[in-house]
């Protein structure tokens, strides 16, 4: 089981926090990992933030975020996963 924390809706910004998550969703934790729900309280990773270790999404400027939402579209686009 993942440790999942706080989690937000996809390309929000400012952040927008998730309340109720529903099934088969894919959300981002504070890292920036990409997590889908799976029910039960049960997440599955799928990929890893392109933030550096020991960087949070909840710290970020709005350009730096703004940021952070075009990478993780690129890599969606593209297929990359990085892994720090």
């Amino acid at each position: 089981m993942i440790e999942v924390g706080k989690l937000f809706y996809k390309y929000t910004q400012p952040l927008k926090e998730v309340a109720i998550p529903k099934k088969d969703q894919i959300y981002y934790n504070v890292e920036g990992h990409a997590l889908r729900y799976r029910g039960n309280d049960e997440y599955e990773f799928l990929e890893g933030s392109p933030l550096r270790s020991g960087n949070l999404i909840t710290e970020l400027t709005p350009k730096q975020l703004s940021l952070f939402w075009k990478l993780v579209k690129n890599k969606s686009i593209y297929g990359i996963n990085i892994v720090q």
